[in-house]
Formats: structure tokens, C-alpha cells, sequence
């Protein structure tokens, strides 16, 4: 077990001393009024709590490797110590209890020792975040409750929950007003900073200010609590007295705070270091734990563990490293030796806010908040161990939370994530089919993710989800299972060679008496081989085998001294391997032991195959089975693997394969090509230069037309279409051979017999380079003749040749077809397309020229052509050209319609919206013109009926009372339909500089457009005409209406656009959770959106599971056209979790 003292003090950054060295002394001072009330909790005098301050913080320090957690007195170990007490009726604060107290520690840390020795750290890691969080907040909430009647004036709470709630309420009842005041004050000041300026040390000034209160005024007087003073010096150091105590006593209740402080510690450990981000070694923290416990015993105070307050209050204060403990421990010393006196002067209600400050930081609401958004589950989870621990304690909220988090993984286990994947067009990944329309299923296979592992509470799941396949669910039906057999056999055999042991009673006493028989041996030659008689007449001093018996090597020449049977000598004759007379007997017995073993063993095999044969019919009817589920799960896998489609199927003898590929060429490099045969003709002749293509075409047509035969997928297009062949034939490669005297010639020849002789209707027939290897005008003219019988028999014939005769062949006979490989002669290379239709050009020529051939060599060749023979290949050049002029075109129109079509189905779309939201407008419009209508008539029948009443009103003054009235409910009526009269937006405020007189512009607020006649004065106003009419507007209603408005406006969009960009840009993104697709697609749009928003540098958090995200997201970074570089985040940044990205300029 490997351990690494000081691990967070090596390589240290002087830049961070600072900031340890204030945060070591802030969590010294802390300490002290929480190490002294704790103590008192344990039964212990309270500076007792200031010894276990020194010690065990100076050694956890050294040997832990965590950077920021800081050890001491606590809250669950000190009450856990204090119930103990209790319940032994032990007093506490006694004599008894001062010395009982050192014995249970030092069992605690003799317990922390085993379990480091058991790794038993490693357990905690099966406990799940919001069980941690849960249980932080838990903790941080309890001690909260704990101190907060000290701000009242009264003592620390001890228990769970309900004890803590009724301690507060009875410290309610004589409440000290003042000390409620200073403390909340203090606690306001610290959050208040924390919020404003977090890195001022606020508890050092508070702590200073208190004191320097406590001396200046009589607050004593007042009922406020100082810490009381304390002699000076340190610690004494004394061995634990056992005698106190039972042993069975100490090693029970031990065992239960050894526990706690284990789960507590760790639990908290790791929550520290997941969230930031950096990793401990849960066993040397054990180690460290027990070494910490052992110090506390020896100098007589309560057990320690790790403390959330600390930590959190170092966390605020930014310490770096353990420096800050060991300064915290030296810092503890200086004030046992010099400065106790300060330590009375600390108002205890301060030291108390400082205490809450720091639990609050460190509590996780914030993560239950996330929790409730993301999965309710583990927010249910968070709550669970949150309230275990408040109201039943610490080791029951653990248990709770642990148990909650196996119910939520069987609950996911039994009913996993699971869905049917397709393919989306232009993408390699399967998909789930229902994330969008665009995926489909591939045909004829259901491809299937169930995301867990088998087992009885989800196979139900599974099989609901796929009852849509009858013949797999009809065959999987049929299986027998034979548990017992089976778990026998695995009980009695353990490899192909090697019986059990438990195998049978007989097996194992026979095992046993024959390692007792051999030790016997061995015992009994080595006692040979030691006596100093012996020395002289051995060989060597071993022990060796001949024969399956044990002898010894002895020289030749005095072999009559050593009685035996001798069994070999050695090459040389200078060495016998003799059987020592005294062990004759033994090897004998040895070797019965042996045949009885087998024997045994002969028997148990007997029985097994017994009990097989009984069930001899249904395992073998499950073995098929399960031959026929492979294929079909092999099928599948292979159609997956290669992106196969089922191909359709035809009675009438029509091949027409689209989009194929050979299945063995990779799928990245490979070029679809498109054949077809059976309909308006039967046989194909395929020509073009050497590697062109031609030989892997007629390959790729042979094994697919097998494939679809086989029941396989294909390849190609879902499209395709393929017939069944009674027959396949095929003549390819070159099969010479000097040992049966065959040349190329006789070999092709050889087959070519064969196949004529067999192929009849219903037969393909595959025939590469037909007629080479002899004269090309008697190779020819026999390939044509082969190419009519073949045709005349029924068969379908693809055939390649080099010839121009076949060429001239295929163009003048009625179901022959050409086609060709086509080659780029500019690069000298193929691109192994196929064209059907065109015949093949052998562009010797021009392959020559580009390679170097001198142009009278190439011209010569030429005028030693045939006339016919050069028209004909300037005939193929043209028809090349013509059809590759032709494909352009049609590829291009093809695009245009396509464009045409979607912008067509754009604007109908469009345009329906409009149809509809016009509809909607106009039917809404007259609602409310109605509704105006009808109120403005009742409005107006009411004030023609006020004011005939008005007319018989005598009083002036009421009458016009009432008149006024009448006239504010009709201005009321205006107003009400006035403000829903909508005011169109400027969308291009207008500057003052861009207005001239006589320019058009628009009124928004009328609706009308006028000209300027006017400039805007200071406060934008200015005079339109529109019409005859003369109008005073503002300029911010205004909006110019020609030309060059339209231009800048587009601009200030792009403007818009880009400041939004920069507005709602995040410096990262989080992709956590995501497959790699998904990631990609995200993190691509973010890369585009924080160029826009003008980010030079940008976080991509992908956290670091098993690296396939990872490494995904850094592989496309390398070819991304806005990246300029990239890096693994450094330890503040994340580390390995995160990737920083730069981007261009």
C-alpha cells in the first residue's frame, strides 16, 4: 500500500502562501469556540478541544491527500462520545469521563486502521451525489441548529432535529437581547461581504472587534457570553488506561463513531473535491483519519474527524493546500503557549455567526434546485438523506440516502432507456427513430437499444418491446432451459481440463490424501537429500520426476550405496534417477491415489452425461435453435455493420443494382456503382483500362447476387432490384499453372468449357478478360462466339475485354450492351464509375504522352492504326464527351428543380399562414368592431337618458356634477378601444443628420407618408406635409421611405444580430449527458455563435466518463475551421473534464 505524506506540499506555488497562511489563522481562531464547545459535548473540560486542535490536525495534514479539508473536533463524533457516556452513566466533565473519553478514541483509530487495511474506502464511492449533497446539507443544517442558541444567549444543542428544536425554544424563553443583536449583526456583516467583496478576511476583524468590545465595554453586564479563559501550555501526553472500560464496551460503541467519522469524512471529502474538480485517495485518508485519532487519544482528548465548517470556511478564504492545516495546528500551539488570555475576550455570539457564515457556504440547495429541474428522482434522493440525517442522525441519513439510491438503480435498471435506431440521410450514426422524420428504419431490420444489462425484473420490458417479431419471439419460446444441469456442471467442471474439487465428497478426500502423499515425498527425499552421507553420491541436490514417480539424481560410479529403482540416466551415462528404496512404497501408494482420482473423475463425467442424454431431444433441439436465433442476430449485424437494405425481388430475371458496393472495400473509399441486366438486354460487355475497376464490378455483382440468395442484405440501394439464379458461374482471375502445364490462355479456357456446358436459362455468368491470352483477332473472334452460345442458352452474361471487336459487337447485336470503367486522363487515374451504354476507350495514347513517350513514337502508332479502328475510338471519345457534358447538365438541372420545388413549397406554405393568420385577423376585427358597436350604442342610450333626467334637475351645480360625469364615461369608453389600437415600430430609427428637406417619409402613428418640410429641431420636431395638410410630428415617428433606407436598414440587422450575439454568448457550454452526435451538432453552433460575438477563447465541458466524448469533441476540433487551438483545462479550470478552445482571430 503505497503512501504519499505531504502530497499537496510538493511542487508549491509560493503564489498561494498568502493565501494559506490568512486562511490557516482564520480557521485557528474559528476553531477555538467551536473546538471548546464540542469538547463539553463529549464529556470532556472545553480545553480539551483546543489540545485536539494541535496534534491531529499536524499530522492529517501531512499525510492526507486532499488540499483544502481541514481535521478537528466535531459535532457526530463528540455527541456520539456524549450519548456513549451517558448510557454508561458516566458523568460528564468527571474525573471518570476524562479518562474513559482517550480509551474509546484510541479504539476508533485502532478501527479507522483496519478498515484502511480492508480498503474499505473504496465503498464510499458507490454513494451517489445527491446522496452526498444530500448529506453535507444535512450536516450543515443540523450543527446550524445546534449554534443558534447560542446566539441567543444560551448553550450549544445537542441531538437530532426534535432535541434541537426544543432546546431552541426553550433558550427562547430567557432570551438575551443583546446577544441576539450582536450576533445577528456579526452574521449580516459576514454574508454581506461574502457577497460584495468574498476574499476580505470579515472573521478576523469581526473576532478583533469583538474582543476589542468585550474589553472597552461591560457586556458581560449585559448577559452576553465570552469564552472562558484557559491555562497556558500544551498538551500532556499519556498512554489510554484500558482498565476504565470494558473491552467488549469500548469496541462496540468504537466501532459505531469509527463508522461515522469514516462516512462522514469521506462523504464530505469527495463532495470538496468534486466540486473542484480534483481527486483523493480514499484509503490513505483513512490512514490519515486513524493517525490522527491515535495523537488525540495519547494527549486525552475525544475523537476527530474531517470538519465541513472548517473546510468551508477555508474554502471561502481561498487556501490552496494543507499548508493551511499545519499553519492552523502551529498557529493553536503559539496561543496554548502565549496568547489563552485573548481567548476569554471572544464574545461567544460573534464567534457563532463566524461558525454559521461558514455552514451556510457550504450547504447544497442549489443542487437539489438543479436536481428538480433535471431528474425528481434524485431531488427525492437529495431530501431523503437531507432528513434522514436532520431528524434521525448521521449514520441513519446515509443509510437512507444508500438506499434510496439502490431503489432509483433497480427502478432505471428494470425499466432502462430504450429505443428502435434508423439512419438519417447523410449521417453514419443510428439514430432514434422517434427524434425526428427524417430517420428511418433500415428495411427488413429492426435494430434495438436496451440500455442495461438482462436480468428477471427487466426481461419482461424486453420482450413487450419486441413482441412485433414473431419469429424470433416463436423461436426463443421454444428454448428449455435446464438450470440444475447446468449449474452442476459448472459446480463439478471448471475448464475443459480440470475437475472440481467439490465435485463430489470421493473427488476432494482423494485430492486431499494425495497432497498429504506428496508432501510425505518430497518431506521424505529433501530429509535424503540434506544428510551429509548423501552429498558424495548425488548429482545434484533436487528432487525430480520419471515416469509420474519421484527420484533423486545420483552418480554412476557409487549408485550400489544408494538402494532403489532406477528409472533413467542421462545422455552421458555420468547421472542415474534413482527411486530411493525408502520412498518406493509411498510412490506406490501415491500412484493408486491417482487411479482412483481418475477413476472418480471417469465416474462423476459418467453421471453427468447421464443426466444429459436424458435430455438428449431438447438440448438438441436447442441447439438448433439457437444455430438459426445466431444466423439471424449475425444477419442482422452484418446488415447493420455495412448499412445493408433488402434488396426487391423479381420473377423476371431483372438485376438492377443501384448505389452497390463491395462488401470488403472499405465503405469511406469505395464507389457505388450502378448495374443492370435482364431487361432490354441479357449480356453486358464491360470494358476499360487495367485497374479501372472492371474485375471488383463483376466481383461486387457475383457476391451480391450470392448475398441475396443467402438471405442477406445487400450493400445498395433499398431500390435495387434482384432476381434468384438457378445458377452462378464465374471465370475471374488467372489461374495458370506450371505444375499442370496450364498457360492463361488453357486455363480460362478450361473453365469457359465447363460453364457453356452448364449454363442455361436462369444462370449468370461472370467472365473477366474473355478471350485474352492468345492472338486478339482469334480471341476475339472466340469471345464473340462464346458471348452468342451463352446468349443463345438463356444465360445473363457480364463479360470484360480489352477488345474493340466486342466493342463493335455489342453496338450492332440486339441484347448486347456496352459499358465502361471510366478514367481520368488528366490525372492518369480511374474513378472506377461505371457507365453503362458507352464502350470503354483504352487510352493508351494519351497515357503514354502524359507519361513521357516521345510524340513521334505516339504519332507513328498512329498513322499504324487502322483507319476504322482510329474513327471508332474518336467515335467513343466523342460519345464520352457528350455523356459527360450531358450528366453535368442533368445534375444541374436536377439541382435547380430541386431548389425550385422547395422554394415553391416554402412560399405555399407561406402563404397558407398568411391566408389563415389574415382569416383570423379580419374574423377578430369584426368581433370587436361588433362588441365597440354594441357598447358604444348602450353608452349612448345611457347618456341620452341622463341627460333628459338632467333637464328636470333644478341645481346647477348637480346638473353639471352629473354632466361631467356622463362626459367621463364616454372619454372612458374612447380611451379603453384608443389603447388597443397598436402603434407600428420603428425598426429604422432615424438619425438627424440623415434627414434633408423634401425627403419622403413614413408617420407611423397616421399611418401616412408626407414630405419634410422642416429639420428637426433640438427636441426632434419638425413639420410633414401630407396632402394639403401641414403636421408637427416627432422625429422617433418618422421612417424614411426610399431607397437607401432599405440598405441600412439590412445593415443595422446584422448589426442587431451581432449584438445580440454578444449580449446572450455564454464564456461556455456544457454537453455533459450528450452522445457524441448530439455534442457535436452543439458545440458546433456554439463555436459559430461566440465567433460571431467576437470570444477569443470559449470552455467546452464534457466532463470524462469513458473519453468517447472526449476524444470525439478534440478530433473535430483539429479540423474546425474557427478553431486556432486547443487544450486540456488546467487544475483550476476544470482539468481533464474540460476542453479550453481558441479561436480565430
Amino acid at each position: 500500500m503505497k503512501i504519499t505524506l505531504a502530497a499537496t506540499l510538493r511542487h508549491y506555488d509560493k503564489k498561494n502562501f498568502i493565501k494559506d497562511l490568512l486562511a490557516g489563522i482564520i480557521i485557528m481562531a474559528v476553531s477555538i469556540p467551536i473546538s471548546m464547545g464540542y469538547a463539553q459535548i463529549a464529556g470532556l473540560p472545553a480545553v480539551y478541544g483546543l489540545y485536539g486542535s494541535v496534534f491531529p490536525i499536524l499530522i492529517f495534514a501531512l499525510s492526507s491527500t486532499s488540499p483544502q479539508f481541514i481535521f478537528g473536533v466535531d459535532a457526530a463524533p463528540a455527541a456520539l462520545i456524549g450519548s456513549a457516556l451517558l448510557s454508561l452513566h458516566i458523568e460528564s466533565g468527571s474525573e471518570e469521563a476524562m479518562a474513559v473519553v482517550p480509551v474509546l478514541t484510541f479504539f476508533v483509530a485502532l478501527w479507522l486502521l483496519a478498515f484502511y487495511i480492508m480498503k474499505a474506502g473504496k465503498l464510499v464511492n458507490y454513494i451517489s451525489a445527491p446522496v452526498m449533497g444530500g448529506f453535507i446539507t444535512g450536516i450543515c443544517t443540523t450543527i446550524i441548529l445546534m449554534q443558534v442558541p447560542k446566539l441567543m444567549g444560551g448553550s450549544a444543542g445537542t441531538g437530532e432535529f426534535f432535541e434541537l428544536t426544543e432546546h431552541i425554544i426553550k433558550t427562547a424563553k430567557d432570551i438575551n437581547w443583546q446577544s441576539v443583536v450582536l450576533g445577528l449583526a456579526a452574521l449580516v456583516l459576514l454574508l454581506v461581504c461574502k457577497k460584495l467583496i468574498p476574499k476580505f478576511p470579515m472573521a478576523v476583524l469581526l473576532m478583533i472587534a469583538g474582543a476589542g468590545m468585550t474589553y472597552l465595554l461591560p457586556i458581560e453586564d449585559w448577559g452576553v457570553q465570552t469564552l472562558a479563559s484557559v491555562d497556558t501550555g500544551l498538551p500532556h501526553w499519556a498512554v489510554p488506561d484500558f482498565s476504565v472500560i470494558s473491552i467488549r464496551e469500548a469496541v462496540t460503541i468504537s466501532l459505531s463513531v469509527a463508522v461515522v467519522i469514516m462516512a462522514e469524512t469521506l462523504l464530505a471529502e469527495n463532495n470538496f473535491a468534486q466540486k473542484n474538480g480534483y481527486r483523493i485517495n480514499d484509503n490513505q485518508e483513512i490512514l490519515a483519519f486513524s493517525m490522527g485519532n491515535f495523537l488525540a487519544a495519547f494527549t486525552g482528548c475525544c475523537p476527530i474527524n474531517g470538519s465541513v465548517s472548517r473546510t468551508a470556511m477555508g474554502e471561502q478564504y481561498q487556501a490552496k493546500t494543507q499548508l493551511t492545516g499545519i499553519i492552523a495546528g502551529l498557529s493553536m500551539i503559539v496561543v496554548l503557549v502565549c496568547a489563552t488570555g485573548f481567548i476569554g475576550y471572544l464574545p461567544v455570539p460573534v464567534l457563532t455567526a463566524i461558525v454559521i457564515s461558514a455552514l451556510l457556504g457550504a450547504t447544497e440547495f442549489d443542487l437539489a434546485a438543479r436536481l428538480f429541474k433535471v431528474s425528481r428522482t434524485e431531488c427525492l434522493i437529495f431530501f431523503g438523506a437531507f432528513f434522514g440525517v436532520l431528524l434521525l442522525g448521521t449514520i441513519n441519513g446515509v443509510l437512507i440516502g444508500i438506499l434510496l439510491s439502490f431503489t432509483e438503480m433497480i427502478i432505471r435498471t428494470a425499466k432502462p432507456a430504450r429505443c428502435f435506431l434508423g439512419i438519417q440521410p447523410g449521417h453514419k450514426h443510428f439514430r432514434d427513430l422517434k427524434e425526428s422524420s427524417q430517420i428511418h428504419a433500415i428495411s427488413g431490420v429492426l435494430i434495438y437499444r436496451f440500455s442495461s444489462n438482462l436480468f428477471f425484473a427487466n426481461v419482461q420490458v424486453l420482450k413487450n418491446d419486441i413482441e412485433d417479431i414473431p419469429v424470433i419471439r416463436g423461436m426463443s419460446d421454444l428454448l428449455v432451459v435446464f438450470r440444475e444441469l447446468a449449474d452442476r456442471i459448472d459446480r463439478c467442471i471448471l475448464s475443459e481440463d480440470e475437475m472440481a474439487d467439490s465435485a463430489s465428497a470421493e473427488l476432494k478426500n482423494i485430492r486431499r490424501s494425495i497432497a498429504r502423499q506428496n508432501e510425505a515425498i518430497r518431506s521424505k527425499l529433501n530429509h535424503i537429500l540434506n544428510s551429509s552421507d548423501n552429498k558424495s553420491l548425488l548429482q545434484d541436490a533436487i528432487v525430480t520426476m520419471r515416469d509420474g514417480r519421484y527420484v533423486v539424481p545420483v552418480k554412476a560410479e557409487p549408485r550400489a550405496k544408494v538402494p532403489g529403482i532406477i528409472h533413467d540416466q542421462s545422455s552421458s551415462g555420468a547421472t542415474l534417477f534413482v527411486e530411493p528404496q525408502a520412498v518406493v512404497n509411498l510412490n506406490n501408494e501415491l500412484r493408486e491415489l491417482e487411479l482412483a482420482e481418475r477413476a472418480e473423475i471417469e465416474r462423476i463425467l459418467g453421471e453427468l452425461s447421464s443426466a444429459v442424454a436424458e435430455h438428449f431431444h431438447d438440448l438438441l433441439n436447442n441447439q438448433k435453435i439457437l444455430i438459426e436465433l445466431d444466423v439471424i442476430f449475425a444477419k442482422g449485424k452484418l446488415s447493420a455493420c455495412m448499412h445493408g437494405e433488402e434488396p426487391q425481388i423479381n420473377d423476371e430475371g431483372i438485376l438492377d443494382l443501384k448505389l452497390a458496393r463491395h462488401p470488403l472495400i472499405d465503405a469511406k473509399k469505395v464507389v457505388p456503382i450502378n448495374v443492370s441486366i435482364g431487361k432490354e438486354y441479357r449480356t453486358l460487355v464491360i470494358t476499360g483500362p487495367n485497374t479501372g475497376g472492371k474485375t471488383v464490378t463483376l466481383k461486387t455483382v457475383g457476391l451480391l447476387a450470392m448475398m441475396v440468395q443467402s438471405g442477406l442484405h445487400i450493400p445498395a440501394a433499398a431500390t435495387s432490384s434482384m432476381p434468384i439464379y438457378k445458377n452462378i458461374f464465374a471465370d475471374i482471375g488467372d489461374e495458370q499453372s506450371i505444375e499442370q502445364s496450364l498457360s492463361t490462355f488453357s486455363s480460362h479456357m478450361k473453365n469457359t468449357v465447363y460453364l457453356v456446358e452448364k449454363a442455361r436459362m436462369g444462370s449468370l455468368v461472370l467472365l473477366d478478360e474473355l478471350g485474352a491470352g492468345t492472338d486478339p483477332t482469334e480471341g476475339a473472334a472466340l469471345a464473340i462466339s462464346i458471348l452468342e452460345r451463352l446468349a443463345a442458352q438463356g444465360a445473363h452474361t457480364i463479360a470484360t475485354t480489352h477488345y474493340n471487336e466486342l466493342k463493335k459487337y455489342a453496338i450492332a447485336t440486339p441484347g448486347v450492351e456496352n459499358a465502361s470503367m471510366e478514367f481520368d486522363v488528366e490525372t492518369l487515374s480511374p474513378t472506377y464509375r461505371l457507365s453503362i451504354g458507352v464502350p470503354g476507350k483504352s487510352n493508351a495514347f494519351e497515357i503514354s504522352r502524359k507519361l513521357g513517350l516521345p510524340s513521334e513514337i505516339i504519332d507513328r502508332a498512329n498513322d499504324l492504326i487502322e483507319k476504322g479502328d482510329l474513327e471508332f475510338e474518336d467515335v467513343l471519345s466523342a460519345i464520352e464527351e457528350d455523356k459527360k457534358k450531358a450528366r453535368e447538365e442533368r445534375d444541374e438541372a436536377e439541382r435547380l428543380a430541386y431548389e425550385i420545388k422547395k422554394q415553391r413549397e416554402e412560399l405555399d406554405q407561406r402563404q397558407l399562414e398568411l391566408e389563415k393568420r389574415e382569416s383570423k385577423a379580419i374574423k377578430d376585427a369584426k368581433e370587436e368592431a361588433r362588441a365597440i358597436i354594441k357598447e358604444a350604442k348602450q353608452t349612448a342610450a345611457e347618456v341620452q337618458k341622463e341627460l333628459k333626467e338632467l333637464s328636470k334637475i333644478q341645481s346647477l351645480g348637480e346638473r353639471i356634477g352629473r354632466l361631467e360625469k356622463s362626459k367621463k364615461r364616454i372619454k372612458e369608453s374612447e380611451n379603453r378601444y384608443a389603447d388597443g389600437l397598436e402603434k407600428q415600430t420603428n425598426a429604422n430609427p432615424i438619425e438627424p443628420d440623415e434627414l434633408a428637406v423634401g425627403d419622403r417619409v413614413k408617420i407611423l402613428t397616421l399611418d401616412q407618408n408626407g414630405e419634410v418640410l422642416t429639420l428637426p429641431d433640438d427636441k426632434g420636431d419638425l413639420t410633414v406635409k401630407v396632402g394639403i395638410m401641414k403636421i408637427n410630428v416627432n422625429l422617433a415617428d418618422l421612417m424614411l421611405i426610399n431607397d437607401g433606407s432599405k440598405k441600412k436598414q439590412k445593415n443595422r440587422g446584422y448589426a442587431n444580430m451581432y449584438r445580440m450575439k454578444a449580449q446572450t454568448i455564454s464564456m461556455s457550454v456544457n454537453v455533459q449527458g450528450q452522445n457524441l452526435e448530439e455534442a457535436l451538432m452543439n458545440v458546433d453552433k456554439y463555436i459559430d455563435d461566440a465567433y460571431m460575438a467576437g470570444l477569443k477563447e470559449v470552455t467546452v465541458i464534457h466532463g470524462n466518463g469513458t473519453g468517447v466524448l472526449k476524444e470525439g469533441l478534440r478530433r473535430s476540433f483539429k479540423k474546425h475551421k474557427l478553431v486556432a487551438s486547443y487544450r486540456k483545462g488546467a487544475y483550476n479550470e476544470g482539468g481533464d473534464g474540460v476542453t479550453i478552445v481558441k479561436l480565430k482571430e
